[in-house]
């Protein structure tokens, strides 16, 4: 336990809403604590997004203490022991003190506790068994300490038994590396997640997919992509072939890049294998989509002294779809990023809504008929071709220009 409260904790202790929960579940037993990524990052010095507490109180006593007081509880996970408090719109998680009674690789059969050394041992990594009571004092039963100080990610205890609890924890090891770790990662921790790769199988595609999409965009992605290549966990989880040095000149290239962008450069899906990624990672519609008007967008860039390819792309598929084609045509040939800055300028300067319409051309005194679909895409065609210039005279141009070529 470590009397010395650090100030971004003294700082955070001083929050209203938080003051309201530790009045509300603590007592003389010190029976609830902040707990995980809270403490965590307050010592790393990072930002502080979700806060989780850990309590010896039961799920219905602190749905009970806060019905009694005021405060808004949604029974968010009452199985693990999971109560949401809710003060003014935020949220904070409150749960009971667990043991795991057995494990399947996927879940765990827990029973509630009341002995905070047992709860802090059934979690993943040492950085994340650290809690805090409300006077700041921190309490650490795994190491924590040390490694938060050294900024290294380790399994608690052994590392095959904490992946077999839960074989996702072979992905996150990887996040937690990229996002927290320095230097070079933990061997034994790799060492049996490349052992025990197989047990991913046993995990939904939904978990592997949102775990995967965080690794993509995590702070040290080259290096840990490179790991799980060599490893042989990523051909297994997206179960195609992976190019982790196409990714590297992208993140290189364009740190920027999303993970939509990102798992592009790594699996260059074409429409079929999109469908692939779509149903191996269960990404969502947005997701998939993405992938979809990227490849689209690709085929349509041109060479890259020609900006027409880029604008047409700009205008058809849509300003992300084309900026993500960009970028990995920049990565894939060796351009240089004043080259994309460029580009990406091109891109902006395309407006999302054409300047044509049929209106225009029937207040030409121009009939309805196919004609008129077939003269405002040839106006547009001009208009791209041109600059998408807003001048009107030009405008006037393109327009007529396509009529005489449709009719004529």
């Amino acid at each position: 336990m470590s009397h010395q409260v650090p100030p971004a904790l003294r700082v955070l202790l001083e929050d209203p809403a938080l003051q309201r929960i530790f009045a509300l579940l603590d007592d003389a037993n010190n029976s609830v604590r902040l707990v995980g990524g809270v403490v965590r990052n307050v010592l790393m010095q990072r930002p502080v997004t979700d806060i989780d507490m850990a309590t010896t109180h039961r799920p219905d006593t602190v749905m009970d203490k806060a019905r009694q007081t005021g405060i808004k509880s949604v029974p968010t996970g009452l199985a693990h022991g999971t109560v949401t408090l809710v003060i003014e719109g935020r949220s904070f998680e409150v749960t009971t003190l667990r043991e795991d009674i057995e494990t399947h690789g996927r879940h765990a059969t827990v029973r509630f506790g009341h002995d905070f050394s047992h709860d802090a041992m059934r979690r993943d990594f040492t950085i994340n068994a650290l809690y805090a009571d409300a006077d700041g004092r921190i309490y650490d039963y795994a190491g924590g300490l040390e490694d938060v100080a050294r900024k290294q990610v380790r399994f608690i205890g052994e590392a095959g038994t904490r992946i077999t609890e839960d074989y996702l924890r072979i992905l996150r090891f990887f996040r937690f590396f990229s996002d927290y770790g320095e230097g070079q990662i933990d061997q034994a921790g790799l060492e049996a997640c490349v052992a025990m790769r197989d047990g991913l199988a046993q995990l939904s595609r939904e978990r592997i997919g949102s775990e995967l999409v965080k690794i993509l965009t995590s702070r040290r992605a080259i290096e840990v992509v490179h790991a799980m290549d060599q490893g042989g966990i990523l051909p297994l989880i997206l179960n195609r072939p992976v190019d982790p040095d196409a990714f590297a000149l992208l993140v290189q290239l364009a740190p920027e890049a999303d993970a939509m962008t990102r798992l592009s450069a790594l699996t260059n899906p074409d429409h079929a294998a999109v469908q692939a990624l779509r149903d191996g990672l269960r990404l969502s519609n947005q997701q998939a989509g993405l992938l979809e008007q990227i490849d689209r967008a690709s085929a349509m860039l041109g060479p890259p002294d020609e900006p027409v390819g880029r604008r047409h792309a700009a205008f058809r598929i849509g300003h992300h779809a084309t900026r993500a084609a960009v970028m990995l045509a920049a990565s894939r040939t060796g351009l240089p990023r004043h080259w994309l800055d460029e580009a990406m300028a091109e891109i902006e300067a395309v407006p999302a809504k054409s300047p044509f319409s049929g209106q225009q051309l029937l207040a030409r005194g121009l009939k309805a008929g196919p004609e008129i679909g077939a003269i405002v895409l040839e106006a547009e065609r001009l208009w791209i071709a041109e600059g998408v210039s807003a001048d009107p005279a030009l405008l006037n141009s393109q327009l007529e220009r396509a009529v005489k070529h449709i009719m004529d």
